[in-house]
């Protein structure tokens, strides 16, 4: 099982753990460097209206804190786990598809 984490004890990064221990952590600057940053824009429930954010590729975020693309993790499922302990499993086919992205802000609120 594959887990990333977000982490704030030396601001925000990410952390990338396999079999229990961290393979890689990237800060939001490594992220950017990792990945082609894109704004995209989506439907916000809690806010009622749209919203634009800086983003990177989630198959670029994982193949830069895993070292392999998303594809090549054979069947192992992956979990997101937030900075409030919220937790979320996803299977690596689902991860591995085009459209998921990493959050890293709010377009307008640097």
């Amino acid at each position: 099982m594959l887990l990333l984490a977000s982490s704030s004890a030396q601001g925000a990064s990410l952390d990338f753990v396999r079999d229990g221990a961290v393979v890689r952590q990237l800060d939001e600057a490594a992220l950017a460097r990792a990945c082609e940053i894109r704004t995209v824009e989506v439907d916000d429930p809690y806010y009622e209206g749209r919203k634009q954010y800086h983003a990177c590729p989630l198959a670029a975020v994982l193949a830069a804190g895993f070292g392999t693309a998303p594809e090549a993790l054979d069947g192992e499922d992956v979990l997101f786990r937030a900075l409030d302990g919220y937790v979320k499993p996803a299977p690596r086919a689902r991860v591995a598809e085009d459209g998921g992205f990493v959050a890293l802000g709010e377009v307008g609120r640097e």
